[in-house]
């Protein structure tokens, strides 16, 4: 069995992502400190600043030169000030850009995503921030957070976090539990995901081939 190489790092840049949102080729910047690594996945695109532990292989491409063919990919929450900040700066929470990503890191410092997730209410301590945009920027991280337990839930289980986006986009936030309950609606219900997707997702989930769902 060949070796599997493990890289971890913070999401620096994204180079590409695909249309169907299931291919991604990004910059990330590895924790041990060393040069940027060119990253390719077939999975959902990360967000700058987030960070991540890969799983895959070294390969040589004949036109882009060496790059990290990632097979797995774990999606952490940026655990420093710094990271938390680039994340945030990036435009995956609604209502945040740059100048109010160092406004709120520069108030909570590595305590800011918890402040967003748990104490959404004292976010209005910071300048440009009132009850309304303190509102936006709850429910936006909240839509995030469920993203990816779906996205880390699928990968768990072996399945690649490619289909939560699609899977998320359907069913919102009871997307976790449908997927629990009856992953072969996903079939059914779910443009992009067909049978086979669905089955291997049950499998992978421990349902048994002669389950009620699967034969109807």
């Amino acid at each position: 069995m060949a070796a599997v190489d493990i890289l971890a790092g913070s999401v620096e840049s994204i180079v590409y992502r695909s249309e169907g949102g299931d291919f991604a080729v990004f910059r990330l910047l590895p924790a041990q400190g060393s040069a940027p690594a060119t990253v390719v996945g077939n999975f959902l695109a990360p967000l700058v600043g987030e960070e991540l532990e890969l799983e895959g292989e070294w390969v040589q491409h004949s036109r882009f030169g060496r790059q990290f063919r990632a097979a797995v990919c774990r999606r952490l929450a940026p655990a420093t000030a710094l990271g938390i900040e680039r994340f945030l700066a990036s435009g995956a929470v609604r209502g945040i850009g740059p100048a109010t990503a160092a406004r709120l890191v520069a108030r909570f410092g590595d305590r800011t995503l918890e402040m967003l997730e748990f104490y959404p209410h004292r976010l209005c301590e910071v300048e440009g921030i009132g009850a309304k945009k303190a509102e936006i920027i709850r429910a936006s991280f909240a839509e995030q957070s469920e993203l990816r337990e779906i996205m880390l839930f699928l990968e768990t289980h072996g399945v690649s976090g490619a289909y939560a986006g699609r899977i998320y986009k359907h069913y919102g936030g009871e997307a976790l539990a449908v997927v629990r309950d009856n992953p072969y609606r996903l079939a059914a219900e779910v443009d992009g995901i067909g049978f086979r997707t669905a089955d291997h997702i049950a499998m992978a989930l421990g349902r048994e081939r002669n389950d009620p769902a699967r034969l109807t």
